[in-house]
């Protein structure tokens, strides 16, 4: 009895010098495209490949990002708090509010008025920036 062929492709195996610059460069951020340029093998290849290694390399690159964040952010950079603020309240559900309700006049028919303010931008010392 002879053993069966494997159809397809076979395994494209990087060499282990290909394998960490594959993990740098989604460390660093880079996209499909320019990986498999840089590795001179098809994204598709790296992705069925090495999945688990670039969603690794992904995820350190966020995590390293996130790091750097925090800092700017505990170092006093207060346009960095707020949005670290703004992205955990999106990643806990905090951000969803209420549909907006609608507004009806006074029953005695007195006027009022909406005002919406959409942005104020206040420097370190509490000043509004115009």
């Amino acid at each position: 009895m002879t053993a069966k062929k494997k159809r397809g492709r076979p395994f494209r195996k990087l060499s282990a010098e290909q394998e960490r610059t594959l993990q740098g460069l989604c460390q660093i951020g880079c996209t499909n495209d320019e990986i498999s340029a840089m590795l001179g093998v098809s994204w598709n290849t790296l992705d069925r490949n090495y999945g688990e290694v670039i969603k690794k390399g992904r995820a350190a690159a966020r995590v390293s990002l996130r790091r750097m964040q925090w800092k700017l952010a505990n170092d006093g950079n207060v346009a960095m708090a707020i949005w670290l603020g703004k992205q955990a309240e999106d990643r806990c559900g905090l951000g969803q509010r209420e549909p907006p309700h609608e507004i009806t006049p006074p029953a005695d028919g007195a006027a009022f008025k909406v005002e919406v303010i959409r942005r104020v931008i206040v420097d370190a010392a509490g000043h509004p920036d115009r």
